[in-house]
């Protein structure tokens, strides 16, 4: 039996302004501990991991 990969395998590059949010980010999410740990820790470290995105329209991506 063989199973088909529901993703692909290779890494892709794109430019941020191709990313779409799946929701708008308010300002008090903005002024939670949780939100500025978060980006604290993507301003010293970085993004560990690949953000997961799905095609959509006209060359834009929606973030997974």
């Amino acid at each position: 039996m063989s199973v088909r990969a529901a993703f692909e395998t290779e890494t892709r590059v794109l430019p941020l302004a191709q990313i779409l949010p799946t929701r708008q980010i308010t300002p008090q999410v903005r002024a939670t501990r949780k939100y500025r740990a978060i980006r604290s820790s993507i301003a010293a470290v970085g993004v560990v991991e690949p953000l997961v995105v799905h095609p959509q329209a006209g060359d834009r991506y929606v973030l997974l």
